[in-house]
């Protein structure tokens, strides 16, 4: 096989297996504040009367708010 670009010789086709795993920390992540405003100002979203935030541990340094993520 000829390519029409004198720069590109060959085409090595490599199959790796690549292992996912989950994240220790949740995607969706925000501090109680920004919840509760979230919570006040939409208190029928469905992320709300669903329950789908929960309050988790997580430390960061120099910083003492409590967290919420999307469970």
């Amino acid at each position: 096989m000829i390519h029409s670009k004198p720069c590109l010789s060959f085409v090595h086709d490599l199959k790796k297996r690549y292992v996912t795993k989950p994240a220790t920390t949740p995607a969706i992540l925000m501090t109680k504040a920004v919840y509760d405003g979230f919570r006040r100002a939409l208190p029928e979203a469905a992320e709300i009367k669903n329950g789908w935030f929960k309050k988790i541990d997580i430390t960061i340094p120099d910083y003492s708010e409590k967290f919420m993520a999307a469970m």
